[in-house]
């Protein structure tokens, strides 16, 4: 058995990103004071489902900070890959919390077109959809400069951006309040929660098919398997598995059947080279078997640990 052990520590990237995280969950938090409290004031249900809506925000970003720490543990005996599933689960977690407070929002908001109008104070909506506005675009930017293609900043990204969606309803119903269609913010709560439910969707698919190990849609298993039976020295492919802990690196392990007396460590070290060059698969397990029926493993691993 032969292991190469390489291991990356960007500590500068991680902390951008959990500086980023900490001061998305600061902000966010006291705006949802700020906004629940002008929703009971005003009796806005645009202010007041983004308020709920926003508890969830703030418990989505101490999750995803959480699951960040927990993914940079080391490996030990039990847990050979350490937790680096552990941020997969948390934008699980996220994604299934938004699809959640978007059936709240339709529930409420059709509940309010059946009732009769209430009065609604404009301009405090219009303010405080304002500000929600900026906290959440501010909070969105930074997370999206830290590192936008992690599955767990992007549930926390997708999160920003909703509420984003939810004060930019809020300013656009205060106008129409402004102007006695009071209609305006029930309407506004049901367009945000189509168009929120609709990218949730998306991330809960993508992190729900990583956390059941299916094959990761940028490596095609079939176009894999057809780069390995071309190259020289290989009769049959057999056993081959490909999945993902994070959503960036592909793992991959296949057994090859190979002639008697060839070459094992010069077929392996091919095999490599084309699967690093071609598909940038860097963790492996390569095991190959002579027609006699022994077999020779080689397992390579160049694994970048997110260790703090």
């Amino acid at each position: 058995m032969g292991h190469d052990h390489h291991h990356g520590h960007h500590h500068g990237h991680h902390d951008a990103v959990d500086r980023a995280l900490g001061w998305a969950f600061v902000l966010n938090g006291g705006f949802l004071v700020l906004e629940a409290a002008a929703g009971w004031w005003t009796g806005s249900l645009a202010l007041l489902s983004d308020a709920v809506h926003m508890i969830g925000d703030v418990a989505a970003l101490a999750l995803a900070y959480m699951m960040r720490r927990l993914s940079r543990s080391a490996a030990t005996a039990s847990r050979t890959y350490g937790l680096v599933g552990a941020e997969t689960l948390g934008a699980f977690v996220n994604a299934l919390a938004l699809v959640g407070a978007c059936i709240f929002l339709v529930v409420e908001a059709v509940g309010r077109l059946n009732a009769p109008p209430q009065a609604v104070e404009a301009w405090p909506v219009i303010l405080v959809g304002t500000v929600g506005l900026m906290i959440n675009l501010g909070s969105a930017w930074k997370l999206f400069q830290s590192d936008r293609e992690n599955l767990n900043v992007r549930g926390a990204l997708l999160h920003m951006l909703a509420d984003a969606l939810g004060s930019v309803g809020a300013v656009i119903a205060g106008i129409f309040l402004s102007y006695g269609v009071s209609i305006a913010d029930p309407l506004i709560a049901l367009l945000i929660a189509g168009i929120v439910a609709t990218s949730s969707w998306r991330l809960l698919r993508e992190t729900g098919g990583i956390l059941l190990q299916f094959t990761p849609v940028t490596q095609p298993a079939e176009e894999v398997l057809q780069a390995l039976r071309s190259l020289d020295g290989i009769e049959n492919v057999h056993d081959l598995h490909l999945w993902s802990l994070d959503g960036r690196e592909t793992i991959l392990s296949v057994h090859l059947r190979i002639p008697d007396g060839s070459d094992a460590d010069q077929i392996r070290k091919s095999v490599q080279a084309m699967l690093t060059g071609r598909f940038g698969i860097t963790q492996m397990t390569v095991q190959t078997e002579f027609d006699d029926g022994c077999s020779s493993v080689e397992q390579v691993w160049s694994m970048e640990r997110k260790s703090g």
